[in-house]
């Protein structure tokens, strides 16, 4: 309840802070407050795509299914970019899709491969230039966790 009431109160004018609340409150199992933190973020001025990342992962935990089908359509069909498709083929339990749309990436520049390590959801074994580099670096790639917020499909 903290927690809440601190993001409301201190950072009701900062949408991107009450994004990664309602990420984290999602993965802690809250989501009723998660719920309330949603449907601030559906009247903010975050992206149209980030909202629908909010809709999508708040559907996924309260298991509305056909909800969160809408959305990953929504998004799969509006918005082209890589990690959109990314992030909503991995929320959805579509690993291989997943992988498909980042494995064009996987090139010996790796300069955009890396970003998307910030995901605790990324398996970074699965792409050999980018563990090469890890392997250089001395770097030994964490193992993968389940987004608790994803849907159970």
């Amino acid at each position: 309840m903290a927690l809440k009431l601190r993001v409301r109160i201190r950072q009701r004018g900062n949408p991107f802070v009450i994004y990664q609340a309602h990420r984290a409150l999602l993965w802690a199992g809250d989501i009723e407050v998660a719920s309330e933190l949603a449907r601030i973020l559906q009247s903010s001025d975050l992206p149209k795509v980030t909202q629908l990342f909010v809709s999508l992962r708040q559907a996924c935990a309260e298991n509305r299914t056909s909800d969160a089908v809408r959305i990953y359509e929504t998004i799969i069909t509006e918005h082209s970019n890589i990690t959109s498709h990314w992030i909503v083929h991995s929320l959805m339990g579509q690993q291989e899709k997943a992988f498909d749309t980042l494995v064009g990436i996987d090139d010996p520049n790796l300069s955009q491969l890396g970003r998307f390590q910030s995901y605790t959801y990324c398996d970074a074994r699965l792409f050999p230039n980018f563990l090469t580099l890890l392997e250089t670096q001395g770097i030994e790639p964490r193992e993968p966790q389940k987004t608790p917020c994803g849907c159970k499909m």
